[in-house]
């Protein structure tokens, strides 16, 4: 296949889901459908790329949780001379190339990696992509020396040297090396001695994924988390350096590519911690010491992709106390994403309601902080305490039960439109063709109308 899979999956044009939902309000608009609050979605976006810049670091976006062209724009920002994507999906690096023009700059460089360990049979299609993309475009994540065989092929297809970060497993043990491992230097000694020479690939970085840090219940640890990361891959670089020394070359000022949404969020508000205690201002100062010293001789990089959504998952881990909520910690309100749903039935002896949107429309994926599979509140209202929870799931449909602990469950009635805060985002995206858009910026008698609609990618 020497083309991009676009053409495989067949769906509406963005002018006729325009003309369709623009200007409707939410309670007109059939549901399931997955709703963005385009002026959170913003906030977040415009918070991360902040904080980075205020500890001089770069910033690679993941865009797998929205898939969207308009999502990309804004956690790129317009800072930066490249534009760095990583993607879980190629169809995800083929619809940001092919419509490029709608969400960056022309005068912009783009450069996109595939964020997933290089699979064999995918050589051909990110030798086009590379190719698309121009030279220093494309890169590609290993961490097996088989895959070394891939690069060849991508090489020669694209016309360009290709990129390589190895994935370096710092704890997660989901994929990728250990920093010391035979593994490792076998990878190195394979690309030092037989692709570089001829300008096949060119290793520039060293790549990992906290997800383990979803589990973690504070900012400071999360920070913490961060800091252990970044000191495993520099010590996977040192495992390199002397690699090259031993030949002879120069070390590299390798690209150290660190982050999950927990982490990379932690820091958020580092220029401004006056508020802390007197142990958490330290360790805050001590982080942004590590990282001037360590940015002498590697760049360092952070990458995330949730956060511009959020959902109740990243709320179990309290990952930024400076945030615009009543109560001082990341709340409903800085959650992008929710779900509209229609209550169906009402079971009085049961204390229980139906809803028409399952497994499809919300994921089931578990959330630390209660049993249930997504929380519930009425249409107009940024919060989700009001007495229950998706208890049960299956395909299309939910029961709703009460929140344990809560207070008495507010009344509901057959036909009322419901908000639901799903436990992952990128999961109860994943099964809409769109987000009807909406601007909680706005007057308040115009929030609930659908002012845009994006379009997610689709397949693989």
């Amino acid at each position: 296949m020497d083309t991009d899979t676009s053409d495989l999956y067949s769906r509406p044009s963005k002018q006729s889901l325009q003309d369709t939902f623009v200007r409707r309000h939410l309670k007109d608009v059939s549901s399931p459908a997955a709703v963005l609050d385009r002026a959170i979605v913003r906030r977040n976006c415009q918070r991360m790329l902040q904080a980075c810049e205020s500890l001089d670091l770069k910033f690679r976006a993941h865009v797998k949780t929205h898939k969207t062209t308009e999502v990309t724009r804004l956690q790129v920002g317009d800072s930066s001379s490249t534009a760095r994507i990583v993607v879980s999906t190629l169809a995800e690096a083929e619809y940001l190339t092919g419509s490029r023009h709608e969400w960056l700059d022309d005068n912009r460089e783009l450069n996109i990696l595939y964020g997933v360990p290089l699979p064999p049979s995918q050589a051909m299609r990110l030798g086009y992509l590379g190719k698309t993309l121009g030279r220093g475009g494309l890169s590609v994540l290993i961490d097996h020396v088989d895959q070394l065989d891939a690069i060849c092929t991508i090489r020669a297809i694209s016309g360009h040297t290709v990129n390589l970060f190895v994935k370096i497993d710092t704890g997660y043990q989901r994929a990728g090396v250990k920093p010391d491992s035979v593994q490792l230097k076998s990878i190195i000694d394979r690309v030092q001695s037989a692709l570089e020479p001829h300008l096949t690939a060119n290793l520039c970085g060293l790549y990992s994924h906290a997800g383990h840090s979803y589990y973690l219940s504070s900012r400071y640890n999360s920070m913490w988390q961060l800091q252990e990361e970044l000191e495993d891959l520099e010590h996977a670089g040192a495992t390199i350096d002397e690699i090259y020394r031993r030949r002879g070359q120069p070390n590299r000022r390798f690209i150290l590519s660190v982050g999950a949404t927990p982490t990379a969020t932690s820091i958020q508000g580092l220029q401004d911690n006056a508020d802390d205690d007197g142990v958490h201002q330290r360790q805050a100062e001590g982080f942004r010491r590590y990282i001037e010293d360590l940015a002498i001789h590697r760049e360092i990089e952070v990458h995330a992709g949730v956060y511009p959504i959020l959902d109740l998952q990243q709320l179990d881990t309290r990952i930024n106390r400076r945030v615009p909520s009543p109560n001082g910690q990341l709340s409903t309100a800085d959650l992008a994403l929710t779900i509209l749903a229609e209550v169906v039935s009402i079971y009085p002896e049961r204390g229980e309601a139906l809803i028409a949107a399952g497994t499809l429309a919300l994921g089931r994926e578990p959330c630390n902080s209660y049993s249930g599979w997504g929380r519930i509140s009425p249409w107009n209202t940024t919060s989700a305490e009001t007495g229950w929870m998706i208890d049960r799931i299956s395909q299309e449909h939910s029961i709703l039960s009460k929140d344990r602990g809560a207070a008495k469950p507010a009344e509901l009635h057959v036909g009322q439109k419901v908000r639901i805060w799903p436990n992952h985002a990128c999961v109860a995206g994943a099964g809409f063709g769109w987000y009807l858009v909406v601007d909680s910026s706005l007057p308040e008698n115009q929030r609930d109308i659908v002012v845009d609609v994006w379009m997610r990618c689709r397949g693989w």
